[in-house]
């Protein structure tokens, strides 16, 4: 009894001083918005927000893991906007040299809302004891085990028949980047369709790890990372089976990180430095880039924002809005359709870079990044920025969620769509793409998932009831069927 009281003890002093913490980067970010026309507010709103994201690590350990790829993507934009801001670069895709424009503190005032979306979600679960959204049906520990042992096979096959077709051409001999080679190798293949659903495909070896044969798993991603190295990719493939591994296995990884914090974060931290030096590595020696590639990549992460705050001058642009609706209903789905595209990542790319340079990359197949806070500043200014952080601070703890729920219990089917749906987000928060939510997939995706509800709702578990970590306790403490004690 006393165990637990001091257990509790210890929850609340984290959540206070959690907010605590929350509250003060909040005011020193506000505060550079303030004065943003002076480059020490720019820093103080960065170590602000890095002292924010250090705290949510520090004191909710756990919501590194489930929420790692918004905590990499935000880390490298924020440090990408700074070199922008306070160290004079050639943006080479931009055509311009960078200096100091104030913009910063208020990119990181939409980065702090989207914290505070996050932990305010994650404490209304934690307060009312919900592990997951219990809103799928639950397969029994046979059926899913065989269910995932036959998705992992076929996604094995297919895997194979991808890694045949470029077996004999990797783009690390023929000194291609991954957009090139696509053109030199898969254009006009029958395979290249099918290059688009890979990503998506990775979640059932990931899951596999826990809910089928780990052989079976860890041979099938390791076939997909080697697919990955012969085709180009430097670092964004390999980051989402790190990504996917982590959210599939969340339970058991949790469990763990409770007995060996500063072990799991080592190995966290290893794997984004492996990524990263690979990523540097393969530049360097194969493809004969800058030799300060990372500060260039590290830069380009942060321009559309550093550019669309000097363009706009302040003046949102709300009546423009409508060619966004117009985009995602009609918008052509493949990046070099898109040439002279007025909406989206698209549109913020004409206005920060020549035009003739952006025609010649998306005809290539390839677009910038991080187009989505500069969108909504674009339309609609400050309060843009700060909607947009609340926004998408809500769906993605939704969505990070809903993985978790359907790798732990959901079938084979309902978790492949939840990935798609959260492939799709990732793009969505730093591109704001948008038109593949109302595709034909997607249509059919919001069907299948509403007769999943409907079914849950028919056989007495609503998908309002929300399951707990009550769950049976074992000896050993990995997932099996998804069951596993919260204080094993």
């Amino acid at each position: 009894m006393k165990a637990l009281d001091k257990n509790v003890a210890s929850e609340m002093d984290k959540a206070k001083g959690l907010a605590m913490v929350l509250a003060l980067s909040g005011a020193v970010i506000l505060l550079g918005v303030f004065f943003n026309e002076i480059p020490l507010a720019t820093v103080t709103s960065f170590l602000g927000l890095i002292g924010l994201m250090g705290a949510i690590v520090y004191f909710k350990t756990e919501l590194l893991v489930k929420y790692m790829t918004f905590f990499y993507m935000v880390g490298i934009t924020s440090v990408g906007i700074v070199i922008c801001e306070l160290i004079p670069t050639y943006l080479v895709e931009l055509k311009t040299r960078s200096g100091f424009a104030g913009s910063a503190p208020l990119l990181f005032l939409g980065y702090w809302v989207f914290f505070a979306m996050l932990l305010l979600l994650e404490r209304a679960m934690a307060k009312s004891g919900i592990d997951y959204p219990d809103v799928f049906p639950t397969l029994s520990e046979t059926t899913a085990r065989v269910a995932m042992n036959i998705g992992c096979s076929l996604v094995l096959v297919l895997y194979v028949l991808m890694f045949m077709k470029v077996a004999t051409k990797p783009a690390f001999l023929m000194g291609l980047d991954r957009f090139y080679y696509a053109t030199e190798v898969f254009e006009g293949s029958p395979l290249n369709g099918l290059r688009a659903v890979l990503p998506t495909l990775l979640i059932i070896p990931a899951a596999c790890l826990s809910r089928g044969s780990r052989k079976l798993g860890v041979i099938t991603l390791f076939l997909y990372l080697l697919y990955s190295v012969w085709v180009g990719e430097k670092f964004g493939s390999f980051f989402l089976v790190f990504i996917l591994v982590l959210l599939a296995n969340y339970h058991s990884i949790r469990i763990f990180l409770k007995k060996n914090p500063i072990k799991v974060l080592g190995v966290i931290a290893g794997c984004v430095i492996l990524l990263v030096g690979y990523a540097v590595a393969y530049v360097t020696f194969v493809s004969d880039g800058p030799s300060n590639y990372l500060m260039q990549r590290t830069a380009q992460q942060g321009q559309l924002w550093w550019k669309t705050f000097q363009e706009t001058e302040g003046v949102a642009h709300p009546a423009e809005f409508s060619k966004e609706v117009d985009g995602m209903l009609n918008g052509p789905s493949s990046i070099k359709d898109n040439v002279g595209s007025d909406y989206g990542i698209y549109k913020i790319m004409y206005l920060c870079a020549p035009d003739d340079y952006i025609d010649m990359r998306l005809s290539n197949g390839s677009r910038f990044t991080d187009a989505a806070f500069p969108l909504a500043y674009y339309y609609f200014g400050v309060p843009g920025v700060v909607l947009y952080g609340a926004i998408s601070g809500f769906i993605a703890c939704v969505i990070t969620n809903l993985l978790i729920a359907s790798s732990a219990n959901g079938s084979v089917l309902i978790l492949l769509v939840i990935c798609r749906f959260y492939n799709m987000f990732r793009t969505t928060f730093v591109q704001m793409t948008l038109s593949d939510y109302v595709d034909l997939a997607s249509v059919m995706s919001y069907v299948l998932i509403a007769l999943s509800l409907l079914l849950q709702k028919a056989v007495g578990r609503g998908p309002g009831k929300m399951a707990k970590e009550t769950h049976v306790k074992m000896s050993n403490p990995e997932i099996k069927g998804g069951c596993v004690d919260r204080d094993e």
